[in-house]
């Protein structure tokens, strides 16, 4: 059996689902750069990316309210290696 199941659930906090889970990760980039991977992810319109984002929980505020955090704001390359350092941490990899 595994000894880690991660969930993706954009939501979790605005459902206060927190305490189901161990502990939680916010992967975060700014605002700005949030409605921009939207865009370009899901080809919508600007209005219903702005609607999106403003029915979530600030990105900071989230930031705040979890256990770790993963900075997605730069290079896919500085992604990865933030991921992995996470990763190394909570499997105490050395």
């Amino acid at each position: 059996s595994p000894s880690v199941i991660f969930y993706d659930i954009p939501l979790l906090f605005e459902k206060n689902l927190q305490d189901q889970v161990d502990f939680t990760v916010c992967i975060f980039t700014p605002p700005e750069d949030q409605r921009k991977r939207l865009l370009e992810r899901d080809r919508i319109e600007e209005d219903l990316a702005d609607k999106i984002i403003k029915s979530q929980m600030d990105i900071h505020q989230k930031k705040e309210l979890a256990t770790f955090c993963i900075d997605n704001s730069k290079s896919k390359s500085e992604f990865e290696k933030n991921l992995d350092e996470f990763l190394t941490k909570i499997f105490h990899k050395k």
